[in-house]
């Protein structure tokens, strides 16, 4: 009898641990047990309450946003979502698109244009920022490029938009489906240059009616994010205060940057930290820029829309400059190449190591608060979808193979991220090379791998019996 009730109890207690085996087992197969369903996207969420506090109050602009250049990271936020007539400053999606068909290679820098009826009617307006142009010549694309970065030039401009779109209104469909791609949600786009719909180059007044470009601040400032983020050669360019169109033709014709700020500028309202971008105005809000600015590493983009006086956007414009880089500084969170060390390492199905061990692909720089002089970093990762199916990656391995991103977050001090913008994410790669193990390695593995859960389980059940 002794020897029954001894039989079924160690029965009962191996099928109990094996239950307990099958179930760890089972919870180590669910991904959803190693990686988190959905991480919250904390880079969303609005500028904290302690940052808003201490923030400048902008008064006289219709909109206004600070974007730190590398990751999007949102600094300062004034009616960013009210559309604006933002006249010329509609000209750096146009560049933008410009510099994507040469990078994509549909156009290059020294092919020629010829200039249409069209374009050549707008170049003899001397009342709106010009270059002359010919039609018995072709021009450079480069040359019309400089033209429109440095002197917004509007006949330059369509030139371009034509020789990319085919016409204007093409260029225009794709000039919108750009705004898309980017998550923007909100504008009027009615043509390449800025102008109003019923301009005439006959016709002066013209240009004070009809449908104009309209943007909010946020769009504008994504638009020039982008612009210095994919094609910086465009800042360099943006910071020209005056050049020589066509220099040593008989055409030659000086032309000069209308934004007074930018450090070559001859003008009590130059900035030496201030290097490119755009101003425009239009005859309803008045004037709109948008400033780059850099200090060491540090990088940022300010916009500000409708303001009445030209005076008082550069006033406006140093206010905001100074303020992004007296409440912010860029900190190195994420060295490329070093080990990932936050991130659990992922475990490896039939290889010689039983997991791989990961590193980052890029140096990741985080804007951070001033205020905040020891931050607190949190890291959530977020692996490919094979690997969240799974739970693991197969022999053989390579090294500098994608596994997912980590997201890394000041704890306190979050910022939000423009939707199109790279963040605070980094890419995850393996870090080694990993062979398939033996057959025989694989058994012992497995044999090694199940004894230990076996006892884990049996201790963790007794444990819980007697406590």
């Amino acid at each position: 009898m002794k020897i029954l009730i001894s039989s079924v109890l160690i029965l009962l207690i191996l099928a109990i641990c094996y239950k307990g085996v099958r179930a760890q087992v089972n919870s180590f197969n669910d991904p959803s047990s190693i990686y988190p369903e959905e991480a919250e996207d904390e880079g969303n969420k609005n500028i904290p309450e302690t940052l808003l506090a201490g923030m400048p109050v902008l008064e006289k602009a219709k909109g206004a946003f600070i974007i730190d250049g590398e990751n999007g990271q949102i600094l300062y936020s004034h009616l960013s979502d009210q559309e604006v007539e933002v006249a010329a400053v509609s000209k750096l999606l146009t560049i933008y698109l410009v510099y994507q068909a040469l990078d994509q290679n549909k156009i290059e820098l020294s092919q020629e244009v010829w200039i249409s009826d069209r374009v050549y009617e707008m170049s003899q307006d001397y009342d709106i920022p010009n270059v002359p142009l010919r039609q018995d010549i072709p021009y450079k694309i480069e040359d019309l490029l400089q033209a429109a970065t440095v002197s917004s030039a509007n006949s330059a401009t369509l030139a371009l938009a034509e020789l990319v779109g085919g016409t204007e209104k093409n260029f225009v469909k794709i000039m919108r489906d750009q705004l898309d791609k980017w998550q923007i949600e909100s504008y009027n786009i009615v043509n390449a240059t800025g102008l109003s719909s019923q301009y005439d180059p006959n016709d002066k007044d013209s240009n004070l009616a009809g449908e104009f470009n309209r943007l909010n601040a946020e769009a504008v400032a994504t638009i020039a994010y982008h612009l210095s983020v994919d094609y910086p050669q465009f800042i360099e360019n943006s910071s020209i205060a005056k050049m020589l169109f066509q220099e040593g033709s008989s055409d030659e014709f000086e032309i000069n940057n209308p934004n007074k700020m930018i450090s070559e500028a001859d003008s009590k309202y130059a900035y030496d930290i201030i290097d490119g971008m755009v101003l425009g105005s239009s005859p309803k809000d008045g004037y709109s820029s948008v400033i780059s600015a850099k200090r060491g590493n540090f990088r940022t983009i300010v916009v500000i829309l409708g303001v009445d006086e030209e005076s008082a956007i550069y006033q406006k414009n140093k206010h905001l400059v100074d303020y992004s880089f007296n409440a912010y500084r860029v900190e190195t969170v994420i060295k490329k190449n070093n080990s990932a060390s936050q991130v659990d390492a992922i475990l490896v199905e039939n290889g010689t190591k039983d997991h791989v061990d990961l590193e980052y692909k890029r140096d990741l720089n985080l804007v951070v608060p001033i205020i905040d002089t020891a931050p607190r970093l949190t890291y959530t990762f977020d692996p490919n979808e094979d690997i969240k199916e799974s739970g693991y990656i197969s022999a053989p391995v390579s090294s500098g193979i994608e596994v997912g991103k980590v997201q890394v977050n000041i704890a306190d001090y979050t910022l939000p991220v423009i939707p199109s913008g790279s963040g605070n994410a980094v890419t995850v790669m393996t870090g080694e090379d990993i062979e398939v193990a033996t057959k025989v390695n694989q058994m012992w593995h497995a044999v090694q791998e199940n004894i230990g859960k076996f006892w884990d389980s049996t201790r963790r059940y007794f444990t819980d019996l007697f406590n």
